[in-house]
């Protein structure tokens, strides 16, 4: 490995886990520690759907801190955009990008760079999210992010739905939609209001 954590052949590193456990924030806390204290040429990307809910121009994590990116709709945009002499490719709300993203990550780390991945790995139904799990199997490392319970304070894994929000798996919003949950809560809280079985 070089001096800044990746092998010359390329690396993928991916976060997963639920809403507010922290993703966005290790990726933009990533993208300014290679960009100011390793000095790389770096790229950051989010899908565009996150811009509803924050700015269209930076990375935002909910405890306020951000960093510039480009806001894109698909993998295609993405690889268009991609400059020669970056070394490395930050790309965040993975879940909701196309089936095209596994493949651009892999060529990117085949190239040499380090491409740093975070997303939901669970929608709020509990099954695999997007292009996730081609993601995780392909990365060559892989942290798993806890948020806290929104209704226990225990180490939270799964991501809830109020049960009167729409049912469609991408839906796009904050904690007036979304809790943290354990699987515990995940579970009860479901069983009480008819949401999850």
């Amino acid at each position: 490995m070089d001096m800044c954590g990746w092998p010359q052949g390329g690396w993928i590193f991916v976060y997963c886990g639920p809403m507010y456990s922290g993703k966005t924030l290790r990726l933009v806390l990533d993208a300014a520690y290679y960009e100011h204290y390793a000095g790389y040429k770096v790229q950051v990307f989010k899908h565009g759907l996150d811009a509803e809910r924050y700015s269209i121009d930076s990375l935002d994590s909910h405890t306020g801190i951000k960093h510039p990116a480009v806001a894109v709709y698909d993998s295609s945009q993405i690889r268009a955009l991609i400059e020669p002499e970056t070394r490395v490719i930050i790309i965040d709300e993975a879940n909701f990008f196309d089936e095209g993203l596994p493949v651009l990550v892999r060529w990117l780390a085949d190239e040499g760079r380090l491409v740093i991945v975070g997303g939901l790995d669970m929608d709020s139904f509990g099954t695999p999210f997007g292009p996730m799990p081609d993601l995780l199997a392909m990365a060559d490392q892989v942290v798993k992010c806890h948020a806290a319970c929104d209704f226990c304070g225990r180490p939270a894994t799964y991501t809830w739905r109020r049960p009167n929000a729409p049912q469609d798996q991408v839906l796009v919003g904050g904690k007036s939609l979304f809790k943290a949950a354990c699987r515990t809560c995940y579970r009860t809280q479901g069983q009480e209001k008819g949401k999850i079985s």
